[in-house]
């Protein structure tokens, strides 16, 4: 469901407001679905994750291209 969404924002964003690049603040499942939209619609992608995020799932965001920041030590943080 969220990867679904998130595909069809992404698309939006593209299509109708001419969107080149997305930047997004994750925990990790929302980062790994806009990074895997924006790979598929050709976009740049900067996904900003807290410290506590996994290796595996930075791993996962980078795999389609995405750019990853390390922010702050929670959500909240990573999302100032």
């Amino acid at each position: 469901f969220k990867d679904r969404g998130i595909s069809h924002l992404c698309k939006t964003l593209r299509d109708d407001y001419d969107a080149k690049a997305l930047v997004v603040a994750s925990g990790g499942n929302a980062g790994l679905a806009v990074a895997r939209a924006g790979h598929v619609l050709g976009m740049t992608v900067k996904v900003v994750v807290p410290t506590t995020t996994k290796p595996l799932m930075l791993d996962k965001i980078r795999a389609y291209g995405a750019d990853v920041e390390i922010h702050g030590a929670n959500f909240g943080e990573a999302n100032s």
